[in-house]
């Protein structure tokens, strides 16, 4: 299947869910994570075919996306080729679901669909629920605010804040291989030098003239902006189209909203730019790691607004990486 070693962190992780651990990992994008989930259930799945599992994802796209990946691997395992996989949100069609409840060995999920419609029907879930030997939730440091009180610095608090689990494993050295990764802040100029309002340039053309720059110069790029502030738009080309030719790659240039930070794959990218700070230093680390898969180098620039926050990390920078 092309695995032929695990990083550090993932051996360390399969190694702890063995043993019966509460695990929680925090690496870099495109450390491999999903391998840390993906292996303890095929053996869980070959040793017992009534193993259950249930993976937990913030947006619909990430979870489609990882759900077609482990598809995908079940496909390539001899003797687990019928494991069925399913879906079970918002969208799920009433008449599937029961045939899901009773047959499904892993299913992709989210928070509300649990409040709202695992839970408050156990008895139905009862097969399903007995079985389960794994449960994932993708993401963990996207929960915050009224749902968690730590951040993606402080793994361990946010995982016990979340589950209330005392006991874990928390691995947080990263044992992959990356290439260099430049982090720019760049703060738009005065307006007028002369004048003491402060009044800078726009961070919104800033952003879009380096976006055009780097663009112009071959270099795959994403532009994060907070709102809809822009319409990325290709004349005669269906919007399924241009979310196929962006995550194979084949777009020179994505302009998006915080929705594509988490861990979706969009193909192999060269840089990041930012348009402001976005709501946290973990969506900002998110963005930023988008670009430099692999062994890539890669370039991330936060352009900053003319906010107090943004231009506090202009005139402290190191505290992104450092809190």
């Amino acid at each position: 299947m092309g695995v032929t070693k695990l990083y550090g962190h993932q051996a360390k992780a399969i190694n702890a869910l063995g043993e019966g651990k509460h695990v929680i990992v925090s690496t870099g994008t495109a450390s491999g994570k999903s391998v840390i989930y993906q292996v303890p259930l095929l053996t869980m799945l070959e040793e017992d075919r009534e193993t259950t599992a249930m993976f937990i994802f913030p947006t619909k796209a990430l979870a489609q996306d990882q759900k077609a990946a482990l598809e995908h691997l079940l496909a390539r395992c001899p003797g687990l080729e019928d494991v069925k996989v399913a879906t079970y949100d918002g969208d799920t069609a009433m008449n599937l679901r029961q045939g899901i409840r009773e047959t499904a060995s892993v299913i992709f999920t989210n928070f509300d669909m649990i409040h709202v419609s695992i839970l408050p029907h156990e008895d139905t879930w009862r097969r399903f629920l007995k079985n389960m030997k794994l449960l994932v939730v993708d993401e963990l440091h996207y929960y915050n605010g009224t749902l968690g009180c730590a951040t993606i610095g402080q793994p361990a608090a946010h995982m016990k804040s979340i589950f209330g689990v005392e006991d874990m494993e928390v691995v947080t050295e990263d044992g992959s291989p990356s290439g260099r990764k430049d982090f720019l802040v760049w703060s738009p100029p005065l307006v007028d030098q002369l004048k003491a309002n402060g009044q800078r340039a726009s961070s919104l053309i800033e952003a879009c003239t380096l976006f055009k720059f780097l663009i112009a110069k071959g270099v795959k790029t994403i532009l994060f902006c907070k709102a809809s502030e822009f319409e990325l738009t290709v004349e005669g080309t269906p919007n399924r189209e241009i979310e196929k030719q962006a995550f194979s790659g084949k777009l020179l240039g994505i302009v998006a909203t915080n929705a594509l930070e988490l861990g979706i794959n969009i193909g192999s990218l060269d840089a990041v730019v930012m348009l402001g700070f976005p709501f946290s230093v973990a969506s900002l680390r998110q963005q930023a790691g988008r670009a430099g898969r692999r062994l890539q180098d890669s370039l991330a620039v936060l352009v900053a607004d003319n906010f107090p926050l943004d231009q506090h990390f202009v005139q402290n920078p190191n505290e992104i990486w450092d809190s």
